[in-house]
């Protein structure tokens, strides 16, 4: 083609392509998700009176890896961070997490059982955690 392999590199750069990235997305098939997503944020924005509306989510099995950090020098002489392409690896764990959206304050737990038998702890304890604000819940 005529074209160095250094000329295309600038022109992606330069037009913000970043082959390297990779961007996903899922659309909904639901035909009233328009409405449903509608109803929670009008929840997060406007909560009903004493209501405790928490944001919960869960990221069952991420890997507890420990890789080496360190510095590399790269051919244009600035230094950049790196990570070791090797790694031990420490099992995995399960992240459960809620957001308490009034005050902001989020708790969470990791485990290292399977998520469907430990799920329910954390959601056990934030439902029957003492009131401390009318009807509201100190999730803590």
């Amino acid at each position: 083609m005529g074209v160095s392999q250094a000329a295309i590199w600038r022109a992606l750069r330069k037009e913000g392509i970043h082959l390297h990235r990779a961007r996903s997305w899922c659309i909904s098939t639901d035909p009233e998700f328009t409405e449903k997503a509608a109803d929670i944020v009008g929840l997060y924005l406007n909560p009903p009176l004493n209501a405790l509306v928490l944001s919960v989510d869960e990221k069952p099995s991420i890997q507890a890896l420990e890789r080496k950090i360190g510095y590399l020098q790269t051919r244009d002489k600035t230094w950049v961070k790196a990570y070791k392409s090797t790694y031990k690896r420490h099992g995995t764990l399960n992240l459960f997490a809620a957001l308490n959206v009034a005050t902001g304050e989020i708790k969470g737990e990791t485990l290292r059982l399977k998520p469907v038998t430990t799920s329910g702890s954390l959601w056990h304890r934030l439902s029957k955690t003492p009131s401390t604000a009318g009807d509201s819940r100190n999730f803590g």
